[in-house]
């Protein structure tokens, strides 16, 4: 037996008395027990173990002597009463409370279901059942809701109804509070005699009910408990270790609560109880408590007694290692249930203002209500450091690092599990930091963010999720349809959610998967009224709709991109642009936060993921998308040569994609090359040939001039064989090498030598494969070119009189194209590394050293048709 208890009584008293001592208040609680937990299962089974006599377990309880050692409470359920308890329940709290609200209270049990939500219960017997041998007990036990009608189906079928006497004779139920009470149940079994008269089944209900009170309900009237009653003088600590020894059952202690015993130990007129929830009177908040003062912050109404008893020991036991009393800082279990009441003492008040400065900080980083804040968690050591610092996180710096170092915990999602070592680092290292700018964070060097983690980010159980919202927020997010900030909207108490941009409806009709349009970069934050508004529509047909109604589409298009999402787009509908183009921006807001630059943007999960890497944005985060000539959307910039500059594009007209290569006017080589292809695609679509890209614009004004093409959306040759494993076989050679050969015979019937034939030129188109790129392109009419474009050509591809400047020539071309067909069946240009002699005879001849040595393209292409596969 543990030290401290000098002795105890072990007494049988029958429940009745038991349960009438905890009425008239004689047994009470004391203020360290736990709040009454159970479950509606645990009651029935409870009562189902007492009926049939079985026994429950003993109970442990300390005599007071009329004085409590501890300070004392009533049984939850039970009156409150104006005298001191004669006995403390120490375990078994679970149990008796159960009992009592069950026989005693004559109201509905406030109880939970078997997912912990709070319901309320009427128990009752059924009296046919609990004589049925075959029925297992607990089935004898019936609950319902407080409107004593059992129903199924959502709510919808009454499958039995208990609310009146006479529905209690028909189904043989009799109330449970009703059986316990001899006086009120022979009422009741009068009452049901008379029913039963008046049915004709007086004799069977007389014979049922009999046995029923012979065999069930003189077990629960004459039950007897075993109770422990421990000696008054029974030491404090004794008292507390003997509590946590027996309390093996059911719930274990929280240490809320055993800190609460072992405070009172140490000063008897300390209530922590008290301190956190207040003190009430007659269900009425007389004196507040910590925990009211906190929770008028609607971002701290997460903290919980535990949360604060960590944050007051890991700044104690910070404070006493730096006072040389301690040894390491920490706040896991074991720390807290060695905290003392003196340094609870000399940190609480501290910490409470540390939790409301720490709530301050979350509203300036829009964060306003518990339903937002990313990680509650991360909030214990925020307070203890705001506690330590004392006011001076209001210097710029100091503000900049505490948010940077917040930011870097949520987007790394640190703080879902094991957080108690990381709390303690996350006191110390901030303290250093912000003396000292090189002692960088822990949390902050272990802060990462994947970006294909945008993908997965999908409900607001995600901290990461919650902290795009707020940083989009703080950003000044504009309302769509009002043009208020969101975060204004929000603090006047509008109904804010997180909702989609591209709306599910419209997505599921073109085939986008749930779990790609429920993702964090289809959503935003939008009042609830503006999202109604928004119902289902293509994106471009909503902002047709709040343009009529509210907005001009200048002031729409700002207010779309203060939530990072491109206008022109959304206007354009292109769902998969705007998921690439918003998930950079996006990343790049992160990457802004945390002060961390995010890896893996052009990785390969990220290309196959998204369809394109994820670059950093080319201008801030509020940076629209670039337009080209009122028209043309830019989705990406891509590799140009000297001046030049390529795009993919959408074209706001037509709504499809195109290709622009855009050069500035003058006589640079760009422009002249630019000139050059212009003319040659002017050429080939007067005379409508096939087999090269479709020229769709043409666009020159003072300072540039550009060529808008239909777009190979298929790539070029080159990544296509890449992708093949380096090497095509024979029979796809052939089929590429003559849809490619015709292309270039085309060229040739209208005087024009492309003089640039590669695999990077080589374009497919849907399913065909097309030529483009005529920038070094000759016609063949006009050879007196102001420009020759001397050194413009491509090593491996180009033959050594193009190379030596000689006049342009058709046979040119039979070179490179010699040099591609080779490409495609070895992935090198040397023919001599053929296997296949046939081929390899054909492409030597067509890369011959002498122009006049090689075969006409016709010649080339009738033997290409011929070829073995």
């Amino acid at each position: 037996m543990p030290a401290g208890i000098s002795a105890f009584d072990l007494n049988q008293p029958d429940l009745p008395t038991l349960l009438e001592r905890v009425n008239r208040g004689e047994i009470q609680l004391p203020d360290f027990q736990r709040g009454w937990v159970w479950k509606e299962e645990g009651i029935r089974a409870l009562v189902a173990s007492i009926s049939l006599a079985y026994p429950i377990g003993a109970l442990l309880m300390l005599k007071t002597g009329g004085r409590p050692a501890f300070h004392p409470r009533p049984i939850e359920g039970a009156p409150r009463v104006n005298r001191a308890p004669e006995l403390l329940l120490l375990d078994g709290q679970q149990r008796i409370t159960s009992l009592f609200q069950a026989l005693k209270k004559n109201s509905p049990v406030e109880t939970q279901d078997e997912k912990g939500k709070a319901i309320d219960r009427w128990f009752y017997l059924d009296i046919r059942a609990c004589l049925n041998e075959d029925t297992e007990r607990t089935n004898a036990i019936l609950s319902t809701p407080s409107d004593r009608v059992i129903r199924t189906n959502f709510n919808r079928d009454v499958v039995k109804d208990l609310s009146s006497p006479e529905q209690q004779f028909k189904h043989w139920a009799i109330p449970l509070e009703v059986a316990f009470d001899a006086e009120r149940a022979a009422t009741w079994h009068a009452e049901q005699m008379t029913w039963a008269f008046g049915n004709g089944t007086a004799q069977e209900t007389l014979s049922i009910f009999s046995k029923f009170r012979e065999t069930v309900l003189q077990n629960l009237r004459t039950y007897r408990v075993p109770v422990i009653e421990l000696a008054q003088n029974t030491d404090h600590a004794a008292v507390c270790q003997v509590f946590e020894n027996v309390n093996t059952g059911g719930v274990k202690l929280t240490v809320f609560e055993l800190l609460t015993a072992m405070f009172s130990a140490e000063d008897e007129d300390f209530r922590l109880r008290a301190d956190w929830y207040g003190v009430f009177e007659n269900e009425r908040l007389q004196q507040e408590g910590r925990s009211q003062r906190m929770h008028r912050y609607p971002v701290l109404r997460t903290i919980r007694a535990r949360d604060f008893m960590q944050a007051v020991t890991l700044l104690s036991s910070f404070e006493a290692v730096e006072s040389g009393e301690g040894t390491a800082v920490g706040c896991t279990r074991k720390d807290m249930l060695n905290l003392k009441l003196e340094s609870y003492r000399k940190t609480a008040d501290r910490l409470e203002a540390g939790f409301i400065r720490a709530a301050r900080m979350l509203e300036r980083l829009c964060i306003y209500d518990e339903r937002n804040v990313p990680y509650p968690t991360q909030l214990v050591p925020l307070a203890a450091v705001l506690a330590r610092l004392g006011g001076k996180e209001e210097s710029e710096k100091t503000r900049k690092k505490l948010e940077r170092w917040y930011w870097c915990g949520v987007f790394g999602e640190l703080y879902g599990s094991s957080t108690e070592t990381r709390f303690a680092h996350d006191l110390t290292d901030l303290l250093k930091w912000v003396d000292d700018d090189d002692r960088e964070p822990t949390t902050v060097r272990d802060s990462s963010f994947e970006p294909t983690r945008l993908l997965t980010l999908r409900t607001r159980n995600s901290a990461a999720y919650k902290g795009i919202a707020a940083l989009l927020l703080a950003q000044g997010c504009r309302d769509l349809a009002r043009g208020d900030t969101v975060s204004d909207i929000s603090r006047a108490g509008d109904a804010i959610d997180i909702h989609h941009l591209f709306p599910q409806k419209w997505c599921k009709s073109m085939g986008i998967p749930s779990s790609d349009y429920n993702a964090i970069y289809n959503r935003t934050p939008l009042a609830r009224r503006t999202n109604q508004r928004i119902s289902g529509h293509a994106p471009s047909h909503y902002l047709e709709l709040l343009e009529r109604a509210d907005v001009d589409a200048k002031q729409l298009n700002a207010y779309c991109r203060t939530h990072l999402a491109s206008p022109e787009l959304m206007r354009a509908d292109t769902y998969e642009e705007f998921k690439i183009d918003r998930s950079r921006r996006l990343l790049d807001l992160i990457e802004n936060a945390t002060g961390k630059e995010i890896n893996g943007r052009d990785s390969d999960s990220v290309r196959k993921n998204f369809g394109a890497a994820l670059p950093r944005s080319p201008g801030d985060i509020n940076t629209p998308t670039l337009v080209l000539y009122g028209r043309y959307a830019v989705l990406e910039e891509l590799a140009g040569g000297g001046m030049s500059r390529a795009y993919r594009a959408f074209d706001n007209e037509s709504r499809q994609q195109v290709f622009i290569k855009q050069a500035p006017v003058g006589e640079d080589l760009n422009a002249v090359a630019l000139r050059r292809e212009l003319q040659i695609y002017t050429k080939l679509e007067r005379a409508d040939v096939a087999g090269s890209l479709k020229i769709l614009d043409v666009h020159q004004d003072d300072t540039t001039m550009a060529l808008v093409t239909e777009l190979a959306d298929g790539g070029t040759l080159e990544s296509y064989v890449r992708s093949q494993g380096g090497t095509l076989g024979p029979s796809e050679v052939q089929r590429i090498g003559l849809e490619v050969g015709a292309a270039l015979s085309n060229l040739h019937q209208l005087d024009v030598v492309h003089r640039d034939l590669k695999p990077e030129n080589v374009l497919r188109v849907q399913d065909r494969w097309k030529l483009g790129d005529f920038g070094l392109a000759k016609n063949l009419v006009r050879l007196q070119s102001r420009r020759t474009l001397a050194g413009s050509w491509t090593p491996g591809y180009a033959p050594e009189e193009q190379v030596l400047q000689a006049e342009p020539h058709p046979s040119m071309d039979v070179y490179a194209f010699g040099k591609v067909l080779t490409y495609m069946l070895t992935g090198q240009t040397d023919p001599d590394q053929l296997q296949l002699p046939e081929w390899r005879e054909l492409l030597r001849a067509c890369t011959r050293p002498q122009p006049g040595d090689r075969p006409t393209l016709e010649s080339v292409l009738s033997q290409l048709a011929e070829l073995p596969y």
